[in-house]
């Protein structure tokens, strides 16, 4: 029925039976691009020049695949599944097809929606090694439990020969015991003593940056990134772990990784036209995030802290009611909440009751209206953090900050941010203009320690 189908099963031990079984082919969508995934899985078998090196966990693993771009770039040619390119179905079989055998090394981020996808990754791009960074509870919709997130990460791991490698976050026991009797090789990352690759967190509240010493090989580097928060040491220590297997060294490692800067919506620090810092963290609304971003917001030092937030999502290992946690944690954490989202009656009655006052909480029914009221409000040495889920695209409220927007939506499930969208038809007040806050010190200043 599908000849690229029946082209790859034909190739496989599996065979046709299993393919079905799986579900890979009932999917009309999965059906249709099955001729690209057919090609892409030939030309990686034909492939002998470059070292693949998939990333996975539940967080973390954009980053950590662009530290480990970046540093693999100083070695070598390297690709990578950088922003637009897709971690799953659609763009892992067009990046495998743009390998060459002049390639010398591919970083590439491979996610989990699902039960089955991973098996389906790692047939396409057939990875060598791999860095996973921590499990937790994403997706809850189709993966029932941390568990079972693990046992699907851990299928980057089956296809590995001996020649492979896995660096592995000791700091996590799921991901830590991945690599319990393996055939490969395994080397832990962590910030406890006795790992292959330790890393000791430096304190770097706002508006200082995330960095760390790392320990390795009897040597020490101080590793300054421009990243927000502290929540990023398995992104960066398995980044640097991998580049170290991989042949760079930590003075490598140290430069290359100052300059990656903060991913799109991801904890983004952009200047607004009054001087305030908007901290764009609009993508992803789950609760192991909410937590990170909240614990960062009240560390962080500024005159005067605003959240703007829609919903918290996918939180099953929350204590408590989420809408109430929500409430309390962001009376603790900010001078002043904006909130869009139907629970927001909810959310605000926790967030009184923990102390905040009838003036500090506002609830919106209308995003447009929310974003006119920050811009209203806001002034210079603000701070100010932007929290949702992508398809409430609040990136919009961003936006509204510059000027208008002519798309409406109030929901919508484009799967980018609204920067890539073409409805969004953006209009920028005369003058205004979007600018990434730089980090305070300078860059290069890290020091060595023998």
């Amino acid at each position: 029925m599908y000849p690229g189908a029946i082209l790859v099963a034909s190739l496989m031990p599996a065979g046709w039976k299993d393919l079905w079984d799986r579900k890979i082919v009932r999917n009309w969508r999965i059906a249709s691009d099955w001729p690209v995934v057919a090609a892409a899985i030939i030309w990686r078998r034909l492939l002998r020049g470059p070292l693949v090196i998939g990333v996975t966990g539940s967080v973390g693993k954009t980053n950590c695949t662009r530290f480990l771009a970046a540093i693999l770039s100083s070695l070598g040619p390297t690709v990578t599944n950088g922003p637009g390119r897709g971690n799953a179905r659609f763009g892992l079989p067009r990046l495998v097809l743009s390998l060459r055998n002049s390639t010398r090394f591919a970083a590439v981020e491979m996610g989990v929606t699902r039960p089955g996808h991973m098996w389906r990754s790692t047939l396409t791009v057939k990875p060598q090694a791999a860095v996973i960074t921590a499990v937790g509870r994403q997706h809850t919709d189709f993966v029932a439990s941390k568990e079972q997130t693990a046992y699907e990460k851990a299928k980057i791991l089956e296809r590995f020969g001996p020649d492979g490698w896995a660096a592995l976050n000791a700091d996590d026991p799921l991901v830590s015991a991945m690599g319990d009797g393996a055939s490969f090789e395994v080397i832990r990352y962590g910030t406890s003593e006795g790992v292959d690759v330790r890393g000791e967190v430096i304190p770097s509240p706002w508006p200082e940056r995330f960095q760390m010493d790392v320990h390795a090989d009897g040597r020490t580097r101080r590793i300054r990134t421009q990243l927000l928060g502290d929540h990023w040491v398995p992104s960066l220590l398995g980044a640097i772990t991998a580049g170290l297997r991989c042949g760079a060294t930590l003075d490598q490692c140290a430069e290359a990784v100052q300059g990656v800067e903060p991913f799109m919506a991801r904890m983004q620090p952009m200047r607004l036209p009054s001087g305030a810092v908007l901290v764009r963290d609009e993508w992803n609304a789950a609760y192991d995030c909410w937590k990170v971003a909240l614990e960062w917001m009240r560390n962080a030092r500024a005159k005067r802290k605003i959240i703007v937030m829609g919903v918290i999502r996918e939180a099953p290992d929350c204590p408590e009611d989420p809408q109430v946690w929500l409430g309390k944690s962001t009376a603790a954490a900010a001078d002043l909440c904006l909130c869009y989202a139907k629970e927001g009656e909810k959310i605000r009655a926790a967030a009184l009751a923990a102390g905040a006052s009838p003036e500090s909480f506002e609830w919106f029914r209308d995003q447009k209206a929310m974003a006119a009221r920050l811009r209203e409000i806001q002034r210079e040495g603000d701070l100010i953090l932007l929290r949702g889920q992508w398809w409430e695209h609040l990136s919009k409220v961003y936006f509204r900050q510059f000027g208008e927007t002519d798309c409406g939506l109030h929901t919508c499930y484009y799967p980018k941010p609204c920067d890539r969208c073409p409805d969004l038809r953006h209009r920028p007040d005369s003058g205004s203009g979007a600018q990434l806050v730089p980090p305070p010190v300078p860059l290069n200043s890290y020091h060595d320690e023998s």
